[in-house]
Parts: C-alpha cells; sequence; structure tokens
C-alpha cells in the first residue's frame, strides 16, 4: 500500500555554500564564534522551483528513488526546511530526515566547538528543524524518522530522541529494506531503534530522480583497509558500473549541474583487483574518469576521498589518470586524504594497512611523496589528522608537528609553486573499532604539543587561504567579495589560537620554530 512521505534533511546540508573549497566544514563552526548572519550569507539555501529544491543532499535522492519506485512520484515529496510546512500536509505519514552531524559529535566539529562546550552549527540547525517539526508533529500526526550518517550520534544519546520528538532511528544502508521498513513504521509494528543488517547489492542502489548538491553521485562503497577508527571499513565493498554513474550524470546535467563530485570511501579501490596489496585498478579508473569528463555537459570531476598511498605508488600511472580528467592549472582536482599520524608507532597500532602497497613503517615518507606526486599533477589533498587517539603520547603528536613542518619547508623546493595542501586536525570519536574507547575532549585533554598540532595546522591553512584560494574560485563576484572575508576570519582565527595558547601558557612560535 503506498504512503505519503516527505523528505528532508537540515539546513547545513541544503547549501553548496557558494562553491568555495572547504568552506562545507563552515558547519561544523561554533554559534558563538561565527555570527549566524555571517554562517547564513556563506551558505544559502539550493535554488527551490515550485516550492521544490534543485538540488538535494544525495543521501536524500537515493531515498527518494527507492520511496518513488514503490509508492508512486505524487507520493514522495523532497522539500527544505525552510519550506517544510508548505509540503507537510494532511495525510503525511512519514517525515525522514537525513543527518550527518545532528547532535556535534563529529570529529571535526568536537575540535571546532571546543569539545562540544560550544554548540556548532549542524547540531544547532538540526535542533531547530525538530523543533519546527514537533510543532507540525502535533498538528499532523506524522511519523519522524531520522536516518543518514549521523544517525549513531542519537544512538550515542539515545535520551536525545524523545526529546527531540524522533519516533524511530535508522542506521545502515537501507534501499534493499525501506519500504519493509516504512510499512512497519506507519503500521506500528517498528521498533524506535532499526539497525539494519545486510547491504544492498549493486542492483538495488537505485538511479536518482533529481539533482544533488554539489554534483555528489556515489562511485562506490566500503573499503578494507582496515583501520580501528573507521566506520566506512564495516561496510561491504561495491563497485558501481559506469552506466548507472552516466545515468546519474545525465539527471544533473539536465538540471544545470555539470560538475561531478565522485564520492567514495576511497577512489583507489575502485573495482579493486588486489586485494593483498591494495594496489589500484589503473585501468578500472582511467575507464571510469575517462567516461565522466567526456560525458556530454560534464565540465568538472574530482573525487571525494582517497588514500594517498596510491598516487605514491604509481606516479607514471597516476599521471595518466590525471591526463584523462584533464588536470591542470585551470582545472585544480581536490581529494580529502587522511594523513591522521604523522607516528610509525600509532600507524602499526591503528591503521598498518593504510600504507599498502608499502609497509606501514614508511609511513610519513608514502605521505610526503603521495603528496609531491598530487601536487605535480594539478591535485590539492586536504589531508584530516587525528589528535587523542588512544594511548597518543608526547612524541606521537611532535611526529605529526615534523611531518607537516617538512611538507611545509620541502614541497614548494620538489614542484615549486604547484605545492599546496591543507590539513585539519580533528578529535578523536570512538568509531568502529574503537567503539567502546570515551571521545577525546579538547577542553579537558589539551597539552602543549597538542596544541601546537592544532595551531601549526590552521596556520598553514592561513597560509594556503592567502596564496591559494583566490584561484580555485571560480565565480569572479564570490571570489571578490568573499576572499577577504575569508583571508579576515582566518587571520581572527589564528590570532585567537594565539590568544588560546598563551593563556595556557604555551607560545605558538614554539610550533614554528621547530625546524630552526
Amino acid at each position: 500500500m503506498p504512503h505519503k512521505v516527505v523528505l528532508t534533511a537540515d539546513k547545513t546540508l541544503f547549501s553548496e555554500y557558494r562553491n568555495v573549497p572547504l568552506l562545507q566544514f563552515l558547519g561544523c563552526a561554533p554559534r558563538e564564534k561565527v555570527p549566524k548572519f555571517l554562517f547564513d550569507v556563506l551558505s544559502p539555501y539550493s535554488e527551490m522551483d515550485d516550492g521544490t529544491p534543485r538540488r538535494a543532499p544525495y543521501d536524500v535522492r537515493l531515498v527518494e528513488a527507492v520511496l518513488v519506485n514503490a509508492y508512486g512520484r505524487e507520493n514522495v515529496t523532497v522539500t527544505t526546511p525552510k519550506a517544510l510546512r508548505e509540503h507537510v500536509r494532511d495525510g503525511t505519514e512519514v517525515l525522514g530526515i537525513s543527518t550527518m552531524d545532528p547532535l556535534g559529535l563529529g570529529p571535526v566539529t568536537m575540535m571546532f566547538t571546543n569539545g562540544g562546550h560550544w554548540t556548532g552549527y549542524t547540531k544547532f540547525y538540526f535542533i531547530k528543524l525538530m523543533e519546527e517539526i514537533k510543532r507540525l508533529k502535533s498538528e499532523k500526526g506524522f511519523k519522524v524518522v531520522v536516518g543518514g550518517p549521523g544517525a549513531w550520534q542519537l544512538l550515542a544519546r539515545e535520551s536525545e530522541i524523545d526529546r527531540l520528538g524522533i519516533d524511530h532511528v535508522v542506521e545502515g544502508e537501507t534501499e534493499h529494506v525501506l519500504p519493509d521498513i516504512i510499512d512497519d513504521i506507519v503500521e506500528g509494528r517498528a521498533d524506535k531503534i532499526i539497525k539494519v543488517r545486510g547491504y544492498p547489492s549493486v542492483e538495488q542502489i537505485p538511479n536518482i530522480l533529481g539533482a544533488t548538491l554539489h554534483g555528489l553521485l556515489e562511485v562506490n562503497r566500503g573499503c578494507g583497509r582496515n583501520c580501528e577508527y573507521c566506520s566506512p571499513n564495516l561496510r561491504s565493498s561495491r563497485n558501481l558500473p559506469v552506466d548507472h554513474i552516466l545515468k546519474n550524470i545525465d539527471v544533473n546535467v539536465r538540471n544545470g549541474v555539470y560538475s561531478v563530485w565522485a564520492q567514495s570511501e576511497d577512489i583507489f579501490l575502485y573495482r579493486l583487483e588486489d586485494h593483498r596489496y591494495m594496489r589500484p585498478n589503473w585501468d578500472a579508473l582511467i575507464e571510469l574518469f575517462s567516461s565522466i569528463v567526456n560525458h556530454p555537459g560534464v565540465r568538472h570531476t574530482n573525487p571525494t576521498h582517497g588514500t594517498i598511498s596510491a598516487p605514491a605508488s604509481d606516479p607514471e600511472r597516476f599521471a595518466k589518470l590525471s591526463a584523462a580528467m584533464r588536470s591542470g592549472p585551470d582545472n585544480i582536482i581536490g581529494l580529502q586524504p587522511g594523513l591522521e599520524t604523522g607516528s610509525v608507532r600509532l600507524a602499526k597500532l591503528y591503521m598498518p594497512r593504510k600504507a599498502l602497497p608499502f609497509s606501514v613503517d614508511e609511513w610519513p615518507e608514502v605521505v610526503f611523496n603521495g603528496t609531491m606526486v598530487l601536487n605535480m599533477n594539478y591535485w590539492v589533498p586536504a589531508f584530516t589528522a587525528i589528535t587523542g587517539m588512544p594511548g597518543e603520547t608526547k612524541d606521537d603528536v611532535w611526529d605529526t608537528i615534523r611531518l607537516i613542518d617538512r611538507m611545509e619547508r620541502e614541497l614548494p623546493e620538489k614542484v615549486g609553486p604547484k605545492a599546496h595542501w591543507t590539513v585539519t586536525v580533528l578529535s578523536f570519536v570512538p568509531l568502529a573499532g574503537l567503539s567502546g574507547e570515551g571521545f577525546f575532549d579538547i577542553s579537558e585533554s589539551l597539552t602543549e604539543e597538542r596544541f601546537y598540532l592544532i595551531y601549526r595546522t590552521w596556520r598553514h591553512t592561513v597560509l594556503e587561504t592567502e596564496s591559494f584560494l583566490p584561484h580555485v574560485v571560480k565565480n569572479p563576484l564570490t571570489r571578490r567579495l568573499f576572499t577577504p572575508i575569508f583571508r579576515y576570519g582566518a587571520r581572527k582565527v589564528l590570532e585567537y589560537m594565539e590568544a588560546w595558547g598563551r593563556s595556557k601558557g604555551y607560545d605558538a612560535q614554539k610550533a614554528i620554530a621547530i625546524s630552526a
């Protein structure tokens, strides 16, 4: 029997952040420090057509496609929080909400909000959305269901589920069982917490029906590198066929979206054949991205995530992949790899397969050489690093600072003005194999060396904001209006961090003088 379903997500997920690289992290910023008017200016809503968004988050589009196939187009609506009251009508049975970081427990937000002592915009706008939904629910009587990548946070703080007026939380991939879940919810058979076991096959993952924000389109799921702190590693590995991906691109292009973000846990695992040493299937990668960039309407593509060991392992084949993607000074390709730590000791403990096909003992050299290969081919990595991993010592943190210092000094010598990269420090969050550990609270566990790590990485981000950001913001008006704001904001954060360090008795110059 068809059910009437409305789908949405919080405001931070319904914006393209003016297509400025890395500005998507703004949702993790604390409301107490970043004025709301400024956040709203930098994160406008997706444009609307007839009251519905032209572009929506990819996971919302997947759920939409499954339910339209099951219940019919007339029974499924995607909308933004701004237009929610317009679309939730009498007869709506389920309101589904996708979330990424509902309680601000994500690693970036925990770092930016001083261990959660401030309120990140992801949490602020999720709470605001749930308050509006509670008022609507009292009028219309529908069921409230929350899922998406951030559902784990509600399971980690179960008392919040009832307080926020949530009837059900769904965790896991759902394409293969979603209509059954909705049936059970509407008919009162479903548990409050629904943990989906098993995974949809490739054939059960539908093509999208509407355009996605950022042109984000999935190409594969799962990993296999077995990093202890990483939940995507727990997902079964699957690769979407090129034909499936191109059909999704057609949907975006028809709706005026000409860029393709290839979503992946690790793009270099696409159609992987060498599972022992994890050497990339370069032929499959070149076929994939050649098909994407040559598809009618596509102007640019880049992957989301990838492991830095892959480009280091075969610079020549990587150069051929880059040529297929048409990388160049006017077509910079971004990538989010995990540096995580410069400590070989921690790498051996928590991510021994991340360096493959190299030995984990070579991890710092792998990071350096991989970054050099990326830069030589006009790729810019936005690294993450984790502080507060269980058992982390002072020496482990200094190893990471020394690696960052070496990259900052030596990469320009190797590749000249093409040397660009960033590192964002994340607080350790207990997920996957480390789910029994405690959250790292930066406000309680800040040490001198951890401060130096945070300061040194932010200082490098400021340098990149000044030297590189104006070259990759495509829209001239956005570049002219907002680049000064970004530069000013980055500088103010740096000044704040220096003052924060002084209040703790730390001299930020020590982080810079490490190579002296």
